[in-house]
């Protein structure tokens, strides 16, 4: 009857443990990239050696939280936006 239209399954509501951790993923990634931006521009050694420290624990972090969600089944839409 309705051509192109594929039966979905309906999207399920998240807990709010699921929204929280999907909440701390999304920092944990600006905590990521923050890292990262700090690391490339650092000149300095010690400074340097900080980022290397912040890239470190916020990758730690990062995985963490992403076996988290795994462990719970979640997953999450990235908008296009997002990933230019």
């Amino acid at each position: 009857m309705f051509k192109g239209k594929k039966n979905k399954k309906p999207e399920r509501l998240l807990s709010y443990d699921e929204k929280y951790l999907i909440y701390e993923l999304t920092q944990s990634k600006n905590a990521l990239d923050a890292a990262y931006s700090c690391f490339e521009n650092a000149t300095e050694p010690d400074i340097i050696d900080s980022c290397i420290y912040q890239v470190n624990s916020a990758q730690i972090r990062y995985k963490f939280l992403l076996e988290k969600a795994k462990a719970a089944n979640l997953t999450i839409a990235i908008p296009v936006n997002v990933l230019i």
